[in-house]
């Protein structure tokens, strides 16, 4: 009731992708107005097809949507879109939860699947966030360190990123 967020605040969530779709948190998208939907075009020329809300390192498509996996009860494909309504699920609406951030636009980065999280998909899914205005970095990829992440990491807090990352292991 005193504060729900800022219209102006874009995260990212570098995860394993966001339903966007979900009912819960329908307006809270980062849209790339360069680009336009489904015409198979790099329309803002940034290097990514299609990239209107995000973009899936892990299957190189310009539609972050997790892979479905009807047999698993919790799984990678889940945690993106779990994350997303932490941060940003709307309030007030009588569904679901409030995120942290009623207002704020989430740009869904995926870069994991249940197979497999690369270190060079989540490296270029960081530098996507970043270049294409991120203020946050939601980073619960797991809970393990790669050397090769720290170069970027440190690029992105440069450049006024707030850096988000899970602690633990698995």
């Amino acid at each position: 009731d005193v504060q729900t967020g800022s219209a102006s605040t874009v995260v990212a969530i570098v995860d394993s992708g966001v339903d966007t779709t979900h009912e819960d948190l329908q307006g809270r998208f980062w849209t790339n107005n360069g680009e336009i939907a489904g015409n198979g075009l790099d329309d803002d020329n940034n290097g990514y097809v299609d990239d209107v809300n995000g973009y899936d390192f892990a299957n190189g498509t310009g539609d972050p949507t997790p892979e479905d996996d009807p047999y698993s009860y919790y799984s990678a494909q889940q945690h993106g879109t779990q994350m997303a309504g932490i941060i940003g699920a709307n309030g007030n609406n009588a569904m679901g939860i409030a995120g942290a951030n009623w207002a704020c636009k989430l740009m869904p980065v995926q870069v994991c699947s249940d197979q497999a999280t690369s270190a060079s998909a989540a490296i270029m899914g960081l530098e996507y966030a970043v270049v294409n205005g991120a203020d946050v970095i939601n980073l619960s990829l797991t809970g393990f360190y790669i050397p090769e992440w720290t170069p970027p990491l440190q690029w992105a807090y440069q450049q006024g990123v707030v850096i988000v990352a899970a602690g633990g292991s698995r």
